[in-house]
């Protein structure tokens, strides 16, 4: 909906662990945690891809239940660079050559937010 700035920070997300995957029928949350276990949290209602190992692994969306529990695969992971993608992707790389693409495929309403005590995004 707000497309991504291209200048904003994304360091603090380095080094998050991904520790929690929560799906719902409506939408997905993934929560990180750093060393310190301070939590930030990322919901997706939008289109996204799972890469793995530099090759489409899965494409779904926020509200698709059956792929979205696939999101599981990147538990345990961290986050080790964060790269804006065109307009309207942003790409999380992970450890062990994983990247998670969120895209921003609403006009009308928020693709997908990412809220914590170090960073804040609404996409």
């Amino acid at each position: 909906m707000y497309k991504i700035d291209k200048s904003i920070d994304f360091s603090p997300l380095f080094d998050n662990e991904l520790v929690q995957v929560c799906v719902s029928l409506v939408s997905v949350i993934l929560v990180l945690a750093n060393e310190s276990n301070i939590l930030t949290n990322i919901t997706l209602q939008c289109k996204y891809n799972i890469w793995q190992n530099g090759s489409i692994f899965l494409s779904g969306h926020g509200e698709e239940v059956d792929k979205s529990k696939m999101l599981v695969c990147l538990l345990g992971k961290s986050i080790e660079s964060v790269s804006v993608v065109g307009a309207d992707t942003l790409r999380l790389n992970f450890s062990d050559n994983y990247s998670l693409d969120l895209i921003d495929d609403s006009a009308m309403y928020e693709s997908f937010v990412i809220s914590g005590q170090i960073f804040g995004l609404i996409v």
